[in-house]
């Protein structure tokens, strides 16, 4: 059997077991891509019955929009297969679109701009943002961006070091810079240690499934979702006035963060399950 093969055979079985483990979180998942999805597709419809025309940062946001939902569907095909690695790299990607999403429903004139080729850097629109972004946060905190005992060591010692540590989104960022650059940090999870690195050094390319990588990253994706279905309403809210539409958010805005908060609860139960 060829390596391409033992791949192929491996995602699927991953995919087995993430639907038996997370089938709730999964299809919570997969029902806001669709409920984000629903919205966009029918903007145009509603744009034209209203005689309305969007304004600048409602442009910027559909286009946003858009790669957001394709990067949602790649995000989750990945993590159901196990490349957790190849998903935190399309993760920094998200975290980038969301916090434009949200900069651009409170900067009309940002949005004016980066639709004429300025480039806006995520550390700036998160600066925007960083009140709104909190609250957010207060979802994810306690979770932890670690794929491998070594890199849990490290955010062990960063906590002792910091009395009052909470994970923040520059945090989170940094990690995932970490996996989508050549950098050594970012290779922890493929890579198994024996004492010093110049000692017995293990490399996996083929990842298996963990429930730590698998559960972490469907919480992360479910929970930016959210944000970027709620910023999104609020900024169109002329085009999205049904009153069916508000209801079915509320349940999903509901469910998200019960989800999280189970999630965050049971985390401490279950980090000891690493791969």
């Amino acid at each position: 059997m060829n390596v391409i093969d033992t791949f192929r055979l491996n995602e699927i079985e991953n995919e087995r077991i993430s639907y038996h483990k997370f089938f709730p979180k999964i299809a919570h998942i997969e029902e806001q891509i669709t409920f984000l999805n629903n919205l966009f597709q029918g903007l145009i419809k509603k744009q034209n019955n209203l005689d309305k025309t969007l304004e600048e940062n409602q442009l910027a946001i559909v286009i946003l929009g858009s790669k957001l939902i394709r990067s949602s569907i790649c995000e989750l095909n990945l993590i159901k297969q196990g490349y957790y690695l190849e998903a935190d790299s399309i993760l920094r990607n998200f975290l980038e679109i969301t916090a434009l999403i949200e900069y651009f429903s409170l900067k009309p004139e940002a949005a004016l701009k980066w639709l004429h080729g300025k480039e806006i850097h995520y550390s700036a629109a998160l600066q925007g943002i960083i009140e709104d972004r909190k609250k957010l946060l207060n979802l994810l905190e306690g979770i932890g961006a670690s794929r491998s005992i070594a890199l849990q060591n490290l955010i062990d010692e960063e906590k002792a070091s910091h009395k009052n540590w909470k994970i923040s989104e520059k945090n989170l960022y940094g990690f995932l810079c970490n996996t989508l650059h050549p950098n050594f940090k970012g290779f922890l999870s493929l890579i198994k240690l024996k004492g010093l690195p110049e000692d017995e050094i293990q490399i996996s390319l083929n990842e298996k499934f963990s429930f730590i990588d698998t559960g972490m990253l469907l919480i992360f994706l479910s929970v930016y979702l959210n944000s970027s279905i709620k910023t999104t309403m609020t900024a169109m809210e002329p085009f999205f006035s049904s009153e069916n539409e508000k209801k079915n958010f509320t349940k999903l805005n509901r469910k998200t963060k019960r989800m999280a908060r189970y999630w965050i609860k049971n985390f401490d139960k279950k980090k000891g399950k690493r791969r």
